[in-house]
């Protein structure tokens, strides 16, 4: 069936979301699908380059410092949404701003959002609560990322038609070999190295990562890929811990599948998560990925050997001890991982994607027939 997709988000910063998203519209691209995206905010990035370089063309609605937030990309987004069959949005504000340009559409193409983690602070007020609501009643299908948020979907919304389709990554290109010599990151040979790659959020607890070095032999450093607001606190964190020294900030990285080649452990240490690409793309290194035991995070890993006690440092440390500590364990954890990964092949959720694309266009052509 032929369609027309827009893709909306905030912005193509390197984030879990955002690197769906690129590796999403380049697989339909790839299918020959018609396929273009829309950023609110379009400052130069990494995954903005990628999508230039793929010739995927891309609507710059606006730049600058919280560019995202204007209300004027309402009717930005209202001048677009009549030229596409299927309009696909991500994240807030984005989903608001999408949601309210369905209303003054002419042609009311099917709207679609994909939710990314299972919390967000306006869960915590009941107006904004409310408003969310009356936002997701404006989209056909929401598609949830996991099933943790498959399960808070059903209590936050009602009516709303949900899709579970977990995320996926080009596991190949973590699959593939690659030359690993600590030395490019400035570290001798004996050193473990542990690896996150996250923004600098609150939910992402680097502290507990940070905190946990305190526990563990000296040669066990650990290298943050990844920046945001909460860097320099994390860097000052470091600082008072005594670890600065093992402690190692990268910025933002386009190497990431070197990095994993780096790396001895990967650590995802969220407060919460709706999934975990980054820990997907650890295990698809064949690395043992550490997370903390929430809903997302611990049903991607399974095995319970990989879990910690959320916001625990010593449990953290606990569990990564007992990889450094036995090498055989790291093999079978290891090979675990890169078996498990394979489930979460970006080929399995794109063709969820554009399965539910065909039937919601479908179900709209038989309304219309019958109409």
């Amino acid at each position: 069936m032929k369609m027309k997709i827009l893709h909306v988000i905030n912005s193509l910063r390197t984030g879990g979301a955002e690197k769906l998203l690129v590796d999403l519209v380049v697989w339909l691209r790839e299918k020959d699908i018609r396929v273009e995206v829309a950023v609110l905010n379009g400052e130069e990035t990494p995954l903005l380059e990628r999508l230039r370089e793929e010739c995927i063309k891309v609507y710059i609605l606006s730049e600058g410092k919280r560019a995202e937030y204007s209300p004027l990309h309402v009717f930005r987004l209202r001048s677009l949404l009549d030229s596409y069959d299927i309009v696909h949005v991500h994240l807030f504000p984005a989903q608001y701003w999408g949601a309210l340009a369905s209303v003054l559409s002419s042609r009311h193409p099917l709207m679609v959002t994909t939710e990314h983690s299972t919390y967000n602070t306006r869960c915590k007020y009941r107006l904004t609560s409310w408003i969310d609501k009356m936002v997701y009643a404006r989209y056909d299908a929401v598609i949830c990322i996991s099933r943790a948020v498959v399960q808070m979907m059903r209590k936050k919304v009602r009516g709303v038609k949900l899709c579970q389709v977990d995320n996926g990554i080009r596991t190949q290109v973590f699959k593939m070999r690659r030359e690993a010599d600590k030395k490019a990151l400035g570290l001798g040979d004996d050193v473990f190295l542990l690896l996150q790659v996250a923004r600098f959020q609150e939910e992402k607890d680097q502290d507990s990562v940070i905190r946990a070095l305190g526990f563990l032999p000296k040669n066990i450093h650990v290298a943050f890929a990844g920046e945001g607001e909460r860097l320099e606190s994390c860097k000052q964190l470091a600082l008072e811990e005594g670890v600065m020294d093992r402690t190692h900030f990268l910025g933002v990285r386009n190497d990431i599948p070197a990095l994993w080649a780096l790396a001895d452990v990967g650590v995802m240490s969220s407060h919460w998560e709706g999934f975990g690409l980054a820990a997907v793309e650890g295990m698809a290194s064949g690395k043992p990925v550490v997370v903390s035991r929430v809903e997302g995070l611990a049903d991607v890993v399974g095995d319970k050997r990989l879990q910690f006690t959320p916001s625990n440092p010593r449990d953290l440390a606990d569990k990564i001890l007992s990889l450094y500590g036995d090498a055989d364990l790291m093999e079978e954890l290891a090979q675990y991982c890169l078996e498990r990964s394979s489930r979460y092949d970006i080929s399995a959720m794109a063709e969820g994607y554009l399965s539910l694309y065909t039937n919601l266009l479908k179900e709209r052509y038989e309304e219309e027939r019958q109409d």
